[in-house]
């Protein structure tokens, strides 16, 4: 995975932690795809100071990936769902019933892992 799609990604996770400056910045460079120019002139900031913002809030975002682990749980979360869902799949039919009911959990649980 390219870095500007891990540090997007990152965003989604940590962005309300950042300042609203901090956070704008970087969805316009990462999420928007907007050059260091153009951010500097919407936002008034020289492409120095953008550039010195972006490269902050990538190091904070990945610290903050590196002690809280959220995008790291959530896809172990995943795929250990996404396992038990395969396995559901080829146990033989005895009890549809509560096959069905587990699955609709997993199901369940990999929804919210998505909020």
């Amino acid at each position: 995975m390219s870095k500007s799609i891990e540090i997007g990604i990152l965003l989604d996770y940590y962005g309300s932690l950042l300042s609203k400056t901090q956070y704008n910045i970087a969805d316009m460079y990462y999420n928007q795809d907007l050059s260091l120019s153009e951010i500097s002139e919407i936002t008034g900031i020289t492409r120095q100071g953008i550039h010195d913002n972006v490269k902050r809030t990538e190091v904070l975002l990945l610290e903050f990936e590196d002690k809280l682990k959220m995008k790291h749980t959530y896809e172990k979360v995943r795929s250990l769902s996404c396992d038990i869902l395969d396995i559901l799949d080829d146990l033989p039919v005895k009890d549809c019933e509560k096959l069905s009911q587990i699955n609709n959990l997993v199901n369940k649980i990999i929804e919210r892992s998505e909020d």
